[in-house]
């Protein structure tokens, strides 16, 4: 198993875990279980997507995805919105220009210059 399937997995499973805590939490506070399942499921989504493409960025060479999900974390809308952010902040080809290192995993290849 490489670094980076290991990192997608032990993400992956922090993800799911960090989001199950957020949905017990809500449904204790008596959020109805429509809307904490909706959460749930959102959370997790946004979780694995996140996962992927900070995968497909570690695959070409870029920890860049991972360093930010484990930086902001999983399973709660303030996590959610600030990682999804940050991830297309370095997953964009804008990127180019702020760093020797552009792209995200399996839609740009990685140029790097001036190390």
């Amino acid at each position: 198993m490489s670094l980076a399937d290991a990192i997608r997995a032990l993400s992956g499973i922090d993800c799911m875990l960090s989001s199950g805590i957020t949905y017990s939490q809500q449904i204790k506070a008596g959020v109805p279980a429509p809307i904490a399942n909706a959460g749930l499921f959102g959370n997790i989504t946004n979780g694995l997507i996140r996962n992927e493409i900070a995968y497909g960025m570690q695959m070409y060479g870029n920890p860049a995805g991972n360093i930010i999900n484990g930086y902001y974390g999983y399973g709660n809308p303030q996590a959610n919105a600030m990682a999804t952010y940050a991830m297309l902040g370095v997953c964009s080809p804008w990127f180019m220009f702020n760093s020797g290192m552009f792209g995200c995993g399996y839609y740009y290849p990685v140029i790097r210059c001036c190390y």
